[in-house]
């Protein structure tokens, strides 16, 4: 009889429960150790580990994506005058003495110490000339030297400095065709208005105003200044900070004899189109009409943009370039192709052959000059 019956198995484990033991074997929860449990652990759906090879690829463009939005957005956080001021070399950097403040506001400073004007990508044969010395005055001295063999030729003095927003106004003034007290052009020419004869224009003391066929200006631009008070803030800016930051110089000739506007920039379209386009094209008509083929007809000058790749290799001789040129003009105005190719094919030896004949520029006739335009 006593094996009939049924007894409850001994229990051994305190940790069980004690109403388990009342469970038939099928109701009993069989319970998964805790160590095996972790390693059973499944990923969801969603994982990278259970997408589809798409799915990865498009994960992974995004992430880069957003990586390269959120770089974006910091560097739309730094300032851009921060970036412009890094120590690197810009495109074209005149130099720090290029422009100084008015006399009213700032005594006369000491020259800054000379450094080479050409960088260090330059022809280990090529002579270094002071940065300091290519500033407007040095420029226009040494365009004014020409004089003396062409007589014909005027040069934009020191003062005032002709931009994109005034070259029209100071070319109709030395022809004596625009008023700078009422700020109008004139259909004739008034010769009691006459800039010639000025501390700018010495070298004209003994030249006929009506004799001059040929005008030559020095052209400043900053590429951040895209309006006339823009250029004369930079100016004064670029003034305080003995800096020249991006500053670059161009040249505009006008023939008089040849009916041409001539514009050199030895790297090519530093000036946006949209700025110097409208200038060049609207002096060109003005001329035209003042300066007509015969009576009653009327042409347009030819606008000739000269330079289609780049001449200047380097960042500081921009000066240089526009003096080199306009000597080579000089000599041959009719041939402006062959001038080119001349200055691109030998543009190392050209280079080298000035800056030994320039090694001695004169002394800036002051260095402080008035950055402004004109009475307008």
């Amino acid at each position: 009889m006593a094996s009939s019956l049924y007894t409850h198995p001994v229990k051994t484990s305190l940790s069980r429960n004690p109403f388990e033991s009342w469970l038939s074997p099928r109701e009993k929860k069989t319970e998964i150790p805790p160590l095996i449990q972790c390693k059973t652990l499944t990923v969801g759906k969603g994982s990278f580990q259970e997408a589809s090879l798409i799915e990865k690829v498009c994960r992974v463009v995004l992430t880069i994506f957003l990586i390269v939005i959120t770089l974006g957005l910091i560097l739309c956080f730094l300032s851009a005058q921060n970036i412009l001021d890094l120590d690197i070399q810009p495109a074209c950097e005149e130099p720090e003495a290029m422009i100084s403040t008015p006399r009213t506001s700032l005594p006369m400073k000491d020259k800054l110490n000379p450094s080479a004007i050409i960088t260090s990508t330059r022809p280990s044969s090529l002579d270094l000339i002071p940065r300091d010395s290519w500033d407007n005055y040095t420029i226009v001295h040494h365009c004014q030297k020409l004089h003396a063999r062409y007589p014909k030729l005027l040069v934009q003095g020191p003062q005032p400095i002709a931009s994109c927003f005034s070259l029209e106004r100071l070319l109709f003034l030395d022809l004596h065709l625009y008023n700078p007290l009422t700020g109008v052009f004139l259909n004739q020419p008034d010769m009691s208005i006459c800039e010639h004869k000025n501390y700018n224009h010495l070298y004209l003391e003994d030249t006929p105003c009506d004799s001059l066929r040929i005008f030559a200006y020095p052209l400043w631009h900053h590429p951040l200044a895209t309006t006339e008070k823009e250029i004369m803030q930079k100016m004064l800016t670029i003034s305080n900070t003995r800096h020249a930051e991006l500053s670059h110089w161009c040249l505009v000739i006008v023939n008089l004899d040849l009916r041409e506007v001539v514009y050199f920039d030895s790297l090519s379209e530093f000036i946006n189109n949209k700025l110097i386009n409208p200038t060049l094209t609207s002096i060109a008509k003005r001329l035209g009409k003042q300066f007509p083929l015969s009576p009653g007809r009327q042409k347009p000058f030819t606008i000739k943009k000269v330079v289609q790749t780049p001449i200047q290799s380097d960042g500081f001789s921009c000066g240089v370039w526009i003096t080199i040129f306009l000597e080579r003009y000089l000599e041959n105005p009719q041939n402006i192709p062959e001038i080119l190719n001349t200055l691109h094919s030998q543009k190392h030896k050209i280079l080298r052959d000035f800056l030994d004949k320039a090694s001695n520029p004169q002394q800036q006739l002051s260095s402080i000059i008035h950055p402004c335009l004109d009475n307008k």
